[in-house]
């Protein structure tokens, strides 16, 4: 019984902060990544609100929170890439503009086949080129960047290995 208790209450603590962070829009995108993934992977979403939420995605429309599944997913494949595989401190990752962190995870994704040592050189390199420099070494010749502020690109592979969720997650949207 202590353990559902405990349960709840982490899932409230949760639920909490990622409202928190996305009513006031903080930067934190790492930490809604974090805060999503454990709601989603620890299943602790059914334990919120009045007999809690059936799946994720009926949770992610709550009205407090109203994100979009892809917005979503992205920021937990962020921190699964930045943070969980590549070890990064999330001070340091924060400080790259969040789009160049997007193309760059979305080319990892898409099948750049980076080594980790090859991504940490990337993330080395959007710390200090331009928004324009940066582009024109990440993408391929040819291909604009995307126009920051703009709907920005969304990776190929979703998580996940449902049909709805992939076609779902490579909907553009504008990141918040």
């Amino acid at each position: 019984m202590e353990d559902v208790i405990a349960q709840e209450k982490q899932a409230w603590d949760e639920y909490t902060e990622l409202c928190t962070l996305v009513k006031n829009d903080i930067r934190g995108f790492l930490r809604k990544g974090q805060l999503l993934k454990s709601l989603r992977d620890t299943e602790r979403y059914k334990k919120l609100g009045d007999g809690g939420y059936e799946t994720f995605n009926s949770f992610l429309n709550d009205p407090s929170l109203k994100i979009s599944r892809g917005y979503a997913f992205q920021q937990i494949q962020m921190f699964d890439f930045y943070i969980e595989e590549l070890h990064l401190p999330v001070e340091e990752v924060e400080r790259i503009a969040s789009i160049k962190l997007l193309i760059h995870c979305a080319n990892f994704v898409n099948g750049r086949n980076l080594s980790n040592e090859e991504a940490l050189e990337v993330i080395e390199k959007a710390k200090v080129l331009s928004y324009g420099d940066f582009f024109a070494e990440m993408l391929p010749e040819g291909e604009q960047p995307p126009v920051e502020g703009e709907a920005t690109p969304t990776p190929a592979v979703a998580p996940g290995d449902q049909q709805k969720e992939l076609e779902d997650y490579q909907k553009p949207h504008v990141t918040r």
